[in-house]
């Protein structure tokens, strides 16, 4: 993980616009490299680049942060060649490219750059999460993007004399874009200098001869449509399909937690990998294969965030409602409970506090061996409050309602500091996740078939419905909300990785029959997201395969916590 800011300008234009002060500029310039430095804790460096075209000067400002994630030692960036060529990079490379454990992806990326003549025939091999910028010195271009799904971010503000590009953090004023994942940018520095961004700027297409069609996009769900006779699979297709699934998710673990450097004085026991972890069956999936692919005596933070909700908490007192009854061993439930206020703690008893604590417990008895540390993260109301203007700059240009209620969930639980029980057993400790790379399960409802509008397809219009609307959501991945959530749990010097959002994971599942991942003719919790709920059983996990969908935002109560009751798709400047 890195923070990229990057500036282009005609001649001696200041930053971010001619006719501001230099001051005013100096200060916003630095102001957004700090922020970007947030999600590179380990080095920082800034490096310009000053070319003479045939009509006029171009100026080329590169400021990188850098998480140490790959490789033996930390790698400086921004990369600069003897050439001239400058590369800053955010991401990592999973598959395509041949990495050893102490080598940096990003390091052998920038000579498979330096040496190729289109930088799309070095892209058009890789698969991974990534958001670049790339100076081809010998041909005045400078290209930049993100990766096919847009699982980093990138954002930018133009104009005729200017580009500005920036992973977090360009001031509304600016009116911040992101950079759309479908193409690779291209801008030709010559025509740029005398005739404008405009005209000088390209999206090129991703294709190249000889690229792996299922690493440029995702690919087309099969459209194939059981006949009602035909929707209860056979046994043996049906656990032969299982099987291959679990195969290639957990292949797809292994890719995104080998390698992580020892970043901590414990050496081989502390935790380097922790799971956004609500109790759910997607991710519960997660941390069982994650315990397969990581030495046993390693622990694995399991982070659970819950939110003091005083609307929640009002409305149950307004019923008459009692509260409800405190987790097992009374402080689970949050911070006030360590000195015995059984009252205080039942403000956290979110139903993903329920779930969690449930699943924690079935992982122990499915993987022992292993030290489970699950993470109580506590929200008082308060706190969200003082933290609100900082989540709101970070998830910018995303500005709605709802967007606040997911980042908050996000932005808390990234931070990974609460109350943590290792052992069933032992006592609640406060602790503070030192593991750098956390695990998400988004995506398998997307692919799945996970939400409730996926059985009312299925209602309206049959099993071509039900395919129509996994389609429209493989389709639409590349615009969901990665930016803005790599936004917020970044900015805490951690990564997220999403295993279900693997190309070659959804690869392998558009190709599989619809009937094999979904069957809404089964009850709700059995035949939304089947193929993954059979998976889970497979390995032991049968309350978690049984676990209803519940939205995050739902679930940690860290939506509609106000006095009003706003709707989700109001934008927060308009409330």
């Amino acid at each position: 993980m890195c923070g990229i800011v990057f500036s282009l300008r005609r001649g001696t234009d200041s930053f971010p616009e001619a006719n501001a002060s230099s001051t005013e500029n100096v200060a916003q310039w630095k102001a957004l490299c700090e922020l970007n430095a947030c999600r590179g804790p380990d080095h920082r460096a800034e490096h310009v680049v000053q070319l003479e075209c045939p009509g006029g000067k171009v100026e080329l400002t590169f400021f990188s942060s850098v998480l140490h994630l790959r490789g033996k030692e930390v790698t400086k960036q921004p990369f600069v060649s003897e050439d001239g060529d400058v590369f800053c990079w955010n991401g990592e490379v999973f598959e395509g490219l041949d990495i050893g454990e102490e080598e940096n992806d990003g390091a052998l990326l920038f000579r498979a750059l330096s040496a190729a003549q289109d930088p799309r025939d070095v892209f058009a091999q890789l698969e991974g999460p990534y958001a670049f910028v790339y100076l081809k010195r010998s041909a005045r271009r400078l290209y930049f993007a993100r990766d096919p799904l847009g699982r980093r971010s990138l954002l930018k503000h133009q104009s005729e004399e200017q580009l500005l590009l920036a992973s977090v953090g360009i001031d509304k004023v600016l009116e911040p874009e992101e950079v759309s994942p479908v193409e690779i940018h291209c801008i030709d520095l010559e025509t740029f200098v005398t005739d404008g961004l405009e005209s000088s700027i390209d999206a090129l297409p991703r294709h190249r001869l000889g690229a792996k069609p299922e690493w440029l996009k995702p690919q087309d769900v099969n459209a194939q449509l059981p006949s009602s006779s035909e929707a209860d699979v056979e046994d043996a297709l049906m656990q032969q399909s299982v099987k291959d699934f679990l195969d290639v998710l957990e292949e797809s673990v292994r890719l995104r937690v080998q390698h992580i450097p020892r970043m901590n004085k414990e050496g081989e026991r502390h935790s380097r990998v922790a799971v956004l972890f609500s109790g759910g069956v997607d991710c519960t999936l997660l941390a069982c294969l994650a315990h397969r692919c990581l030495p046993l005596e390693e622990g694995i933070d399991l982070l659970n965030v819950a939110f003091e909700n005083p609307r929640k908490l009002g409305l149950a007192q307004q019923k008459g409602k009692k509260k409800q009854k405190p987790m097992p061993g009374k402080a689970t439930a949050g911070e006030d409970a360590a000195d015995g206020s059984e009252s205080l703690a039942d403000k956290y008893a979110v139903p993903d506090r329920v779930t969690g604590l449930d699943a924690v417990q079935e992982l122990r008895a499915v993987c022992p061996g292993r030290r489970w540390n699950f993470v109580a993260v506590n929200v008082p109301y308060d706190e969200c409050l003082f933290h609100q203007p900082h989540v709101e700059q970070l998830m910018r240009p995303s500005d709605t309602v709802m967007d606040l209620s997911l980042a908050n969930a996000l932005y808390f639980a990234s931070r990974g500091s609460g109350l943590c029980q290792p052992t069933a057993s032992s006592p609640w400790v406060p602790y503070c996740s030192p593991a750098r790379v956390l695990l998400s399960g988004l995506g398998a409802d997307e692919q799945l078939g996970g939400y409730s509008r996926h059985r009312r397809a299925f209602a309206r219009d049959g099993w071509a419905g039900l395919v129509a609307e996994l389609q429209m959501d493989v389709d639409r991945l590349p615009a969901r909300n990665l930016g803005r959530d790599d936004r917020v749990t970044s900015s805490w010097g951690k990564e997220t990785r999403y295993p279900y959002l693997s190309l070659s994971l959804i690869d392998f599942l558009s190709q599989l029959p619809v009937e094999r991942k979904v069957n809404p003719l089964l009850p709700e919790g059995e035949g939304d997201k089947r193929l993954l709920r059979l998976a889970a059983k497979s390995l032991g996990m049968r309350r978690a395969a049984g676990r209803r969908k519940r939205a995050m935002q739902f679930g940690s109560r860290s939506a509609r916590m106000g006095e009003a009751d706003r709707k989700g798709h109001l934008r927060l400047e308009d409330i």
